[in-house]
């Protein structure tokens, strides 16, 4: 199967060949008309002795995204008639190849099909529709026989760029409101890759062969922000929201001299914490961590690095709080505010934090860290639909003097790798995060809807053009 692209005339070859004496889908390209070819090489990653066969390419118009399907039986070791759909796909005209993944969820038996003396006609009808930008999945189309007959099927997958297909499957509604968070990491076992194992499914009473008919089992078990301390209206200040029936422990943590093992320049030296309950009454307050509770606070694993930094546990019902981070004596740092979940099998959730503090340069941008965990599946596999906002101009309407005028928020995985970055809201995922009821009410500000699976994840709100200014962070629960 051969295809070409539109901006470069590269032509994108692929073949099932014998490659270290094991059947391949192999790849090859030209740059030059055809006059020279690549060194052919591997992609599909199927078992030694499993067969490979009748592969299918197309490559988008920029020659980025190059997308090749085939049947494979990896899955029925054995036999002979039994074969899957497979997907492979680079995102870089084929340097790099993502792991395969497995189109069909049933397998179909080739026997069902047309025998003749070329043997069973099962391939004929399969091909790749071409993608017309990277956020456009992978479009295949194969003959099936797991009704009785050969019919042709048709689905939309793609194994691309998280933050990509985020915004088209999501924000642009261009598929499914299934979003493969998958392609993050294999989870156990996830049919339908709508970031729900079966396992999951099976707890909650839904279809593992459905993405529609999902529900999203993981956790915000911990979070926290990294921001510059202040004075006056600087100062940090966070709120929480903990929804559900059910009390929870959580411990409220401040550190600044832990921080500097890390290499994080002018941190605060002494913090003090203030907990707050939607009606303004003091729920608890420290300054130095071991001057209460410190024998609750080492058993729960989470006690500070450094004696003068604070921590808080309490018991809380259901509602809104707040955490009001300053320094002793009005001194100012950098610092890391955390809530931390100490009752995972309470069945209330912490739905939202919000963070208002100094946003600077560098060092001194606002990281926002949040886990995803606590899932109905396998080692905990889960997922959460998420809503990062990061605010400015509006905060002028409360009063807040020197607000982040034009605020960018980054989103990257537990790696460090860059997911999705937005400057102004409504530049993507416009209609889908209206849909929320979380709209900013500036045009300026920004805000990132996705769907994450069981990890660690950081957002990151700085100013454009190192702009600087008062800024509010929030990561909100949806589903």
């Amino acid at each position: 199967s051969a295809a070409g692209d539109r901006t470069t005339q590269n032509i994108y070859v692929v073949y099932q060949a014998l490659l270290g004496g094991t059947p391949r889908i192999a790849f090859t390209k030209s740059t030059n008309g055809g006059t020279s070819w690549s060194t052919p090489v591997a992609i599909s990653d199927n078992p030694v002795g499993s067969g490979v066969f009748n592969p299918a390419i197309n490559v988008s118009a920029n020659g980025g995204t190059v997308s090749v399907a085939f049947y494979d039986h990896r899955d029925n070791p054995g036999s002979n008639v039994l074969v899957d759909l497979y997907l492979a796909q680079s995102f870089d005209g084929g340097a790099h190849w993502q792991p395969n993944i497995r189109l069909t969820s049933v397998s179909t038996d080739a026997s069902l099909a047309p025998l003749t003396s070329e043997g069973y006609m099962l391939g004929d009808y399969l091909g790749v529709a071409q993608t017309t930008r990277p956020t456009v999945p992978a479009v295949p189309i194969w003959v099936d026989t797991r009704t009785g007959n050969p019919d042709p099927f048709v689905t939309r997958a793609g194994i691309a760029p998280y933050s990509e297909l985020v915004t088209a499957w999501e924000g642009a509604r261009e598929s499914l409101t299934q979003v493969p968070a998958t392609s993050l990491r294999l989870q156990t076992s996830d049919s339908d890759r709508d970031g729900e194992d079966n396992q999951s499914e099976l707890a909650s009473a839904t279809d593992p062969n459905n993405s529609a008919s999902v529900t999203r089992t993981g956790k915000e078990l911990d979070i926290s922000t990294r921001l510059q301390v202040g004075t006056g209206q600087q100062v940090g200040i966070a709120g929480f929201i903990l929804n559900g029936n059910a009390s929870k422990n959580v411990i409220v943590r401040a550190l600044g001299p832990t921080l500097a093992q890390f290499g994080v320049p002018g941190v605060l030296q002494n913090p003090i914490l203030d907990l707050y309950d939607s009606n303004h009454h003091l729920v608890g307050s420290n300054d130095n961590w071991k001057s209460s509770q410190q024998a609750a606070i080492q058993s729960s694993g989470y006690a500070p690095g450094d004696n003068r930094e604070a921590a808080i546990i309490r018991g809380l019902v259901p509602g809104t709080y707040t955490v009001v981070l300053r320094g002793v004596n009005a001194s100012v740092g950098t610092a890391l505010l955390e809530v931390h979940d100490l009752d995972q099998l309470s069945t209330s959730v912490i739905t939202n934090l919000s963070t208002r503090g100094l946003v600077g340069t560098n060092a001194n941008v606002m990281i926002g860290g949040f886990v995803v965990g606590g899932g109905l599946g396998a080692n905990g596999d889960g997922s959460s639909k998420i809503l990062v906002r990061g605010l400015g101009p509006e905060l002028t309407s409360f009063g807040i003097t020197n607000a982040l005028q034009d605020p960018v928020l980054e989103l990257h995985d537990g790696n460090g790798n860059l997911l999705n970055t937005n400057d102004n809201w409504k530049d993507s995922q416009q209609a889908a995060i209206q849909a929320t009821g979380l709209a900013p009410a500036d045009v300026r500000e920004s805000a990132i809807l996705t769907t994450l699976i069981q990890g660690n994840w950081t957002a990151i709100m700085r100013g454009k053009n190192n702009s600087t200014g008062i800024g509010l962070i929030e990561i909100y629960r949806i589903q």
